[in-house]
Parts: C-alpha cells; structure tokens; sequence
C-alpha cells in the first residue's frame, strides 16, 4: 500500500524544491501605454519604432531583440531587469520593472520612461490612449459611421471599465456572418476564460448609464490633477 504522505514528500523534494524561490519583501511592476495617433489618423509605425531605438538608447537597455525588418521587439536592461516590449497587434508598448525594495525606486524609473515617451511622440501627434472620454469629447465608435457596421469588428476589454484585471475577459460585436467565423477562430486559437467567471461579468454587462456616469464623475478630478502636472490625459 502506498503511503501518501510518503509519496507527496518525495514529489516536493525531487520537483517543486530545486525550482521553488524564497520570498522576498520585493515589489515589481508592469504597465501597458496604449499609441495613438492624436490627429484621428492610423498610428505612423516609423514613428514608434524611432521611439524605441531612442529610447533604449537614452537609458541603457543592452539585450536587444529586432524582426526581420531590424525594429525593436523587445529589450531588456541586465542592470535592473527592466524591460520593453512593442505589441504592434495592439500598438503598445509595455515595460516591466526589475524588483525593488523600495516603490519610490520603480516610480521615478516610470516617471523617467513615461516623460521621455510623452516628449518623444508630443512633435508628431501620437501619445497614450486616453483610458476615458472626457467632456467636451465624445467617443465615436467607428462601427457606427456610414458604411462601416457591415466590415467592423469592435474588440474589447471587460478588465478596466469593472476592475476585474485578473479575470483576462473581453468580447468582440460583429454583424452575424462575421461573428460566426470569430467563434471557429476562437476556438482553436486561444483558451477560454473560466466558465462561472463569463456568467459573473453578465451583470455588469446590463448596468445603466448611471454607472458610466458615475465612473466617469469618479475620474475627472483625477484627469485635472494629471492635467495640471503637464501630463496627457
């Protein structure tokens, strides 16, 4: 008879020891930033791949990752582990930081990285997608001018508008012949997210106006502080 907490130990010891870490009281951190075109045009690609070459030459990054076309992938500083990445699928650039002890140390490294971006992209009109619409703009989608409802996929996120990062859930809207092929494709491309998990964010799919409203009343004097940094909002 096998003794099972006999076996349990010697599954520990042969292959969770050798690759479990100690914990550490260290703090990492990784952000995502959105480009945009801000003159409503498609994003100039020249533009960001010129941005990560100054950029990991302004800061040091040394381990370098380039495409076939030679533009910058992905890049890592060996000093601190910080590193840079460009999502073109999504157009976004996201950087991860190396653990500190100390926050205030990751939070001026993003001040630096974030200032210098903001700079670099400011002369031609690109910056960071606004995470919300404030007044007196308004969002447009872009399924929804003349002609555009029949040929537009719409994609997006549940994880920021309800604070359920960690669930990974979205949805796209499509007329019905195109949303049928997103579902074939779907399936074989990705895996799906935790059934009771889809069920749970129904609710939050029917909330009134109210709670947009609210989110928004929520932000604002946020975006008027940043506003009054000399920061895009």
């Amino acid at each position: 008879m096998i003794n099972k907490q006999a076996l349990d130990e010697a599954i520990y010891e042969k292959y969770i020891r050798p690759i479990q870490r100690p914990r550490r009281l260290y703090a990492g951190l990784e952000f995502e930033l959105p480009i945009v075109n801000l003159a409503q045009k498609p994003v100039d690609f020249k533009v960001i791949y010129a941005l990560t070459d100054a950029f990991i030459s302004r800061f040091g990054f040394d381990e370098i990752h380039r495409d076939d076309d030679g533009n910058i992938y992905s890049a890592i500083r060996t000093a601190d582990g910080d590193g840079l990445s460009y999502d073109c699928s999504f157009n976004t650039l996201e950087f991860s930081f190396g653990v500190e002890k100390n926050l205030n140390v990751l939070y001026r490294r993003f001040m630096e990285y974030y200032t210098f971006i903001e700079n670099f992209l400011a002369p031609y009109r690109h910056g960071r997608k606004p995470p919300i619409v404030y007044a007196p703009n308004r969002h447009v989608y872009f399924a929804a001018l003349p002609g555009m409802w029949e040929r537009t996929i719409s994609c997006s996120s549940l994880s920021k508008t309800y604070s359920i990062t960690g669930w990974r859930l979205g949805y796209t809207i499509a007329p019905a012949e195109i949303t049928e092929r997103i579902k074939k494709v779907h399936d074989f491309l990705t895996v799906g997210s935790a059934a009771p998990l889809q069920e749970a964010v129904v609710p939050g799919l029917r909330f009134g106006q109210d709670y947009y409203d609210g989110l928004l009343a929520e932000h604002t004097p946020i975006s008027g502080i940043c506003l009054s940094k000399g920061w895009t909002i």
